[in-house]
């Protein structure tokens, strides 16, 4: 293999490295192009910054709609923010159970104009009765009210994918990035193959990139549907395999780097490209998948009208909220659903604790201080259901 008799000195990561043969420089080159390829495509499929307008209020969606397009995609975590504006609208009065629950109760029916996964979920909710309480809905006896309550949620999750958020190709890009980081690192073993006496070292090296990729199958969008749509449904046989597979994988992996420490020089040529298609692999499959968020041109114009109200509502003076108050004695908790899936909870907590705000008469046993943070904390632990009941993990 040393077909050549010269050597080259270079600097690579602040130690000095040598190499003997002169393909070393081809396979050198195709990892740094495979790396410059996924950084382009990072690029093209950029999220991008929006034509930001001055606006006194959130664009009025359904909740999940306004989480998707504020978020990328509807957060399994913003389903409570649905039934603020049932209560808004007077169909159900919620009230603290303690510190940690709470209770639902149904006024009326749904006004005309909800989406189907939205009647549903309402409608399963109070399917035992006009109370919903949620320490009830965490007993085991209550199991299969918990499923029916779990499928009615994810319902309206998949029911809110109905606005596409992301440009054509985001999805595709994104499992790209993280392939062609794993290809030069594929390169980089291939170097190593070559070079190496010791095969048995090549194939625990290629074990280690097994488990540097393991992690990235919590990345839901990396992957297919039918694997994102097993991994949301929880079945535990999938779950189970990709845990032992991560595990054992770990295991040899460690195993493998330990042989090649133990077998082979780290101030040789493969020194410097094993370092580096390692950091890209994992910066092309975890870093740079997040930053390929490219919206559409509808998606684009409503985030911009959303960072518009929300930098309103953080700079607006006190008399210009009181005067939109005046207007409108509903605004605060017209906004609340919205505040609350842009992160805004105590920010608003604080702009309006300043106008005396009453909690609203649907409301029973907040206090009105602290009424957006703590309503949304309760909320989301209760209604948007666990993985687990507590009664199951005792």
């Amino acid at each position: 293999m040393e077909n050549c008799s010269f050597k080259i000195s270079y600097i690579l990561l602040g130690a000095a490295t040598e190499t003997y043969y002169w393909y070393y420089w081809l396979f050198f080159g195709a990892m740094v192009a495979l790396m410059l390829a996924s950084a382009v495509i990072t690029f093209i499929y950029r999220a991008r910054k929006p034509v930001i307008t001055v606006e006194l209020t959130p664009p009025e969606l359904n909740a999940l709609h306004f989480s998707a397009f504020w978020h990328g995609h509807a957060r399994k975590r913003d389903i409570c923010t649905v039934i603020l504006q049932w209560a808004s609208a007077g169909c159900v009065r919620i009230a603290k159970d303690g510190d940690r629950d709470i209770i639902l109760t149904k006024l009326k029916e749904l006004p005309a104009g909800r989406t189907a996964a939205e009647v549903t979920y309402f409608k399963t909710l109070f399917s035992q009765g006009k109370v919903y309480s949620s320490k009830e809905m965490k007993l085991k006896s209550n199991r299969r009210f918990y499923n029916r309550v779990e499928v009615a949620a994810n319902g309206l999750l998949d029911e809110a994918k109905s606005p596409q958020t992301y440009a054509k190709g985001v999805m595709n890009a994104r499992v790209a990035t993280a392939l062609i980081g794993a290809a030069a690192f594929i390169v980089c073993l291939t170097y190593f193959s070559v070079v190496a006496e010791n095969f048995g070292a090549v194939i625990f090296g290629s074990i280690l990139l097994g488990a540097l990729l393991i992690p990235c199958w919590q990345m839901k969008f990396l992957y297919g549907e039918r694997t994102r749509e097993l991994i949301r449904k929880r079945d535990m046989g999938f779950g189970i395999f990709l845990l032992a597979l991560a595990l054992s994988f770990s295991v040899f992996g460690i195993i493998g780097l330990k042989m090649l420490f133990a077998s082979y020089s780290w101030g040789n040529d493969y020194a410097g490209m094993i370092i580096i298609a390692g950091i890209w692999l994992i910066v092309a499959a975890l870093i740079l998948p997040r930053f390929i968020a490219k919206r559409n041109e509808k998606s684009q114009i409503f985030y911009g009208r959303m960072l518009g109200f929300k930098h309103f509502l953080m700079t607006a003076e006190l008399p210009r909220i009181e005067m939109l108050v005046e207007e409108n004695p509903e605004y605060y908790y017209d906004i609340l659903p919205y505040c609350m899936i842009m992160g805004l909870s105590k920010k608003v907590d604080k702009k309006f604790k300043y106008l005396n705000t009453a909690v609203p008469g649907w409301a029973d046993g907040f206090d009105c201080a602290d009424f957006a943070s703590s309503m949304f904390g309760l909320l989301k632990k209760n209604v948007k259901t666990r993985k687990k009941l507590k009664s199951e993990q005792r």
